[in-house]
Order: structure tokens, then sequence, then C-alpha cells
């Protein structure tokens, strides 16, 4: 005998044991406005299947309005990907040509046109009949938009970067769908809240290296692990840089070496200042050696800008014969551009030999020369000077 197929009038229901009704399945020619035949009545989570067209749609609110049945994707398709970049969506009813982000009456979150670079897309009336666009241009406070090519067919999907119609702390990266008019978000992807990223009931510190590889809860599971072991060495370091500015004689955050008592070092000189001035206090009382003299030769220079009085203390010996010395005082004084010196204290140990002592200015500089008619004649001298500074 021949089948038929169950009847029923209205639609069903689902009920408690012993208690309310849970969903309801309905049908209907035209799109659900939440009041006509059982719409209101329905609970949340019903279900509304509309002849003609195979449209399907869910309630999620019970305000008796249109907004209550949300249009939930083809039963033939799953989505199909488009490449697009969609930067944001709107539910503001948009145009080609300018218009400031910032105006949106649903960006709650301060999105402007910084956010955007050429190229980007934007879906307006998300909630009505969505349009894409493309951002041709970007002039502050302004984007530039053009419909895009090809448009939007029904079961297209996008990944928007920001989903202005969700709440505000919420407008953050959404996948969302087209239907026949509507985009419907089927999904939130909020790389941005880390508070939607947990670690696992089994998590445990353990020291070790990241690598690659690694899952987010080893790498973080390891640099836990390593923070007892970090903690002694940033100590140690800590201890070590204390030391360092306790050596160093000045207060911590110190960017000079303060005040000194006497004469021969500048206040609030730095480490290479101050090895400088040392170095320059050095130079003026170290020993001088020239060898092989024979004919005249510069021994030492100052310069007559800055040294006016000069003494040096010096040394010769044959090179020939070394045993064979002289030393004496060489005592000079200049006024930048003519030289008086005087040579005495002199002594000699060993045979003579032959050597000529002489102080001259020349080239801004007042020079101690030797020379010896003897072959090869070594001379040292130390300075001790006079200046102006």
């Amino acid at each position: 005998m021949a089948r038929e197929i169950f009847g029923a009038e209205l639609g069903f229901g689902v009920f408690e044991e012993n208690g309310d009704a849970q969903a309801y399945i309905i049908s209907g020619t035209a799109v659900p406005d939440g009041t006509s035949g059982q719409q209101s009545d329905a609970p949340i989570g019903s279900i509304y299947l509309r002849s003609g067209t195979g449209e399907l749609y869910q309630k999620i609110a019970n305000a008796g309005a249109p907004a209550d049945w949300q249009l939930n994707e083809s039963s033939s398709s799953i989505g199909v990907w488009r490449p697009e970049y969609v930067r944001a969506a709107t539910n503001d009813t948009l145009a080609a040509g300018n218009t400031d982000p910032s105006t949106w009456t649903d960006n709650d979150d301060g999105l402007t046109d910084a956010n955007f670079t050429v190229g980007d897309y934007v879906i307006g009336d998300a909630d009505g009949t969505a349009i894409l666009y493309e951002v041709t241009a970007i002039s502050s406070p302004n984007i530039t938009l053009a419909v895009a090519s090809p448009a939007m067919s029904p079961d297209d999907m996008f990944s928007v970067r920001y989903n202005l119609p969700d709440p505000s702390g919420q407008e953050n990266q959404a996948i969302l769908i087209k239907t026949s008019s509507v985009m419907v978000k089927v999904a939130d992807v909020d790389w941005a809240v880390a508070t939607g990223i947990v670690l696992s009931g089994a998590y445990a510190a353990a020291a070790g290296t990241v690598a690659a590889g690694d899952s987010v809860q080893e790498a973080i599971e390891k640099l836990d692990g390593n923070d007892a072991a970090q903690d002694l060495v940033i100590a140690e370091i800590d201890q070590n840089v204390d030391d360092l500015i306790t050596l160093s004689g000045v207060a911590e955050n110190s960017t000079d070496f303060g005040t000194f008592t006497g004469d021969l070092f500048a206040d609030n000189l730095d480490a290479k200042s101050l090895y400088q001035r040392i170095e320059d206090l050095l130079e003026e009382i170290k020993v001088l050696e020239v060898t092989g003299i024979t004919t005249a030769a510069s021994v030492d220079e100052v310069p007559v800008a800055t040294v006016s009085a000069c003494k040096w203390l010096v040394e010769a010996f044959e090179e020939a014969t070394p045993a064979n010395k002289q030393a004496l005082e060489v005592y000079a004084l200049n006024n930048g551009t003519v030289v008086d010196d005087t040579t005495y204290a002199k002594l000699k140990v060993g045979a003579n030999f032959n050597l000529s002592i002489s102080v001259d200015i020349s080239g801004g500089n007042m020079r101690l020369r030797a020379a010896s008619s003897t072959a090869g004649v070594t001379v040292r001298a130390r300075r001790v000077q006079v200046t102006n500074i």
C-alpha cells in the first residue's frame, strides 16, 4: 500500500518533559517578521523554514521584531571563501566616494583612516543590502571607496578584521558569510584578546630552551621554569652593577665624577675626559729619548701659546761607550716670540765627549735641541713646565 508524508498544520513543538515548549519548527513563504503566526510565541532556538527560497532562519531574540529571526546559510552550501582582505564591516549604508570611518555609527572603538591601506575592502550595510567596496585612496580623515568587482554573491565568506556591528571592545576579527542580502557572522577569530586563549589543565612549569616546533603552552612552560634561574642571574648582575657603582665613588645614575678638591682636574668630568687629563699630566713628566744624534735634533718641544717657562733635566751618553755620560739642567723662558735660556749644574762621568744643548722657537713651539760631533749620542730629558692653563 502507498505511504503518505506525515502532515501537520502550523508546525511542531518540542517540549520539556512535563514542562514548557523548548523550540518550534514552523514555516512560511515570507521573511519572518517576528509577529505573524507562531513567530512571536516561538521560543528562542526555534527554526523557521521559508518555502520557495529554501532559506533557514533561527530565532535568536524575543522582542517581537524581524531581528528576532536570523537568516542562516543555505543548506546546500557551507560558504565559499573570497580572497579579498576586508578591513571593516559596518551596518551603515555606504556609497562610492569619500567617507570618514570615524563617523560610522557602529564604530565604537575608534577606527580611523589610519587603520586602512589602499587595496583593502569594506562591507557596507551589512545588516541590509550588503555591498562590497574597495579602498582606492586615503586622505585623512577620509577613505575613498569604489564598488568592488566582482560583487558579493550568496554564500561568499570573508575574514573581516574589524566587525563594527559587534559591541564595543569586541569589534575585532570575525568570519562573515553573505546571504541573499545581509551578512551573517559565523565565527569570531579574536586574536587581539589574549583571554580567549587558555592553558590546558596539564600546564606545569618546566625549564628548558624554547625550540622550533614547540606549542605556545610548551614555550610558556619552559619560560616559566627558567624564571628561577633567570632571577638568580638577574640578582647577580644587579649586585655586580651595584658594586661597580660603589667602586666609581659617585651616586647611581651619575653622568660625571663630580667635584675634585684640587686644581689638576676640572669638576664634573666624565671618564674619557678624566683619563685625557691624566694623560696630559703624565706627558709633562715622562722621559723623552732621541738616539743617534750627530747634527742638531729636537729632543722635546712645547707650544709657546700655553707654556711660558720650562725646565728640562737632561742626560746624554756616548753610544759607542755608554759609560761616558753627561747630565745638566736647562731652564728656558719665552714670551711667544723670543726665548731666553740657561744651562747649569753640569755633571760628567767617564771620558769627555762633544755635546751641545740649545733652546729656540720654531713653528709656534719652544724646542730643546741637542747636537754632537761624536758619532752617535743618545739624549734623554724629563720636562717640568709652567703653563697658563
